[in-house]
């Protein structure tokens, strides 16, 4: 194409305003950079005068908090944790939830002495995690369950299966557990049967052939008990339930009949000695409890095997 001088001249012109315009964009480009910079630095000392006010202010609280502590006294302390308990059972869907007890208990030894007077605990010590899990809860009265009441929580039925939480410790092989359940409540029902089935925990012991039989004979078990294994089998007795397993898991090693009879007849007066199984006061009238055991039982038959220890205090 040809262009007259004058359109050239024209078109050198526009050029060179294009390659000035972009020098120009490149210095204000560098310093936005500049400024962005600076920007940056000064956010940077912003969220260290918040950090420092905020580390100020946890100061002052734990000052604050510890001197409450100290001179509060000890029955405004348990209206205050029994009223943030209320909270938290308020919206507490399960036990994993945080519980601010939990946090307060960990706090000072005064703090830990009035929860105690104030809340049972169930403690579940759970192999390969470092922490205790901790569960307080108290009864509707706002008040601690006696120990009577803190036993029949042992015998109410969950799961379709109705099974308890004995039960589940014996099928389990929880020997420690028993032992330790055993040593808190002397008088502790081994006998408490399914309401579905009528099985005891010694023919959950007996199924899968575990350590706990010879602990439940010991305890006193009994042996004339009517029950069933669904809708496959009835039995009269346990010695007929025996003589099935033999048959049915094929198990000769299972135990020896005669010394197991005798184990039984020796510790057969011990049924008398347990406690009466009796939990619908807490069916009728401590529902939140009731869920809140429900919810244990769940939390402790999904990892059954990994659970090392558990106490209700």
């Amino acid at each position: 194409m040809n262009y007259s001088d004058e359109e050239k001249n024209l078109i050198n012109k526009y050029k060179n305003k294009v390659t000035d315009q972009i020098q120009k964009e490149k210095e204000i480009n560098k310093e936005i950079k500049n400024y962005e910079k600076i920007i940056n630095k000064l956010k940077r000392k912003k969220a260290a005068c918040k950090g420092q006010q905020t580390k100020s202010k946890k100061l002052i609280n734990n000052i604050v908090c510890k001197k409450f502590i100290e001179d509060c006294p000890s029955d405004i302390i348990s209206l205050i944790l029994k009223n943030l308990y209320n909270q938290e059972l308020s919206k507490s869907t399960s036990i994993y939830s945080k519980c601010i007890i939990n946090k307060l208990y960990k706090v000072s030894k005064k703090f830990r002495t009035i929860i105690c007077e104030v809340f049972n605990f169930i403690k579940i010590i759970k192999y390969g995690y470092p922490q205790i899990l901790l569960i307080p809860f108290q009864s509707n009265f706002g008040r601690k369950f006696e120990s009577d009441l803190l036993e029949q929580l042992l015998y109410i039925p969950f799961t379709k299966n109705t099974r308890s939480l004995i039960h589940l410790f014996v099928r389990n092989n929880k020997l420690k557990i028993m032992e330790s359940l055993v040593s808190k409540f002397n008088n502790l029902n081994i006998n408490v049967p399914t309401k579905v089935d009528g099985w005891l925990p010694i023919h959950n012991a007996l199924w899968f052939n575990n350590s706990l039989v010879e602990f439940l004979t010991n305890l006193g078990i009994k042996d004339d008990w009517n029950f069933q294994n669904g809708k496959i089998s009835k039995f009269d007795d346990i010695y007929h339930y025996i003589g099935w397993l033999y048959i049915f898991k094929k198990n000769n090693g299972l135990v020896n009949l005669e010394n197991f009879k005798q184990n039984v007849k020796d510790n057969k007066y011990k049924i008398e000695l347990q406690s009466k199984i009796d939990y619908e006061y807490l069916i009728n009238y401590e529902q939140d409890t009731v869920n809140l055991i429900s919810k244990i039982y769940e939390y402790l038959n999904e990892d059954i095997r990994n659970i090392t220890k558990f106490e209700i205090l």
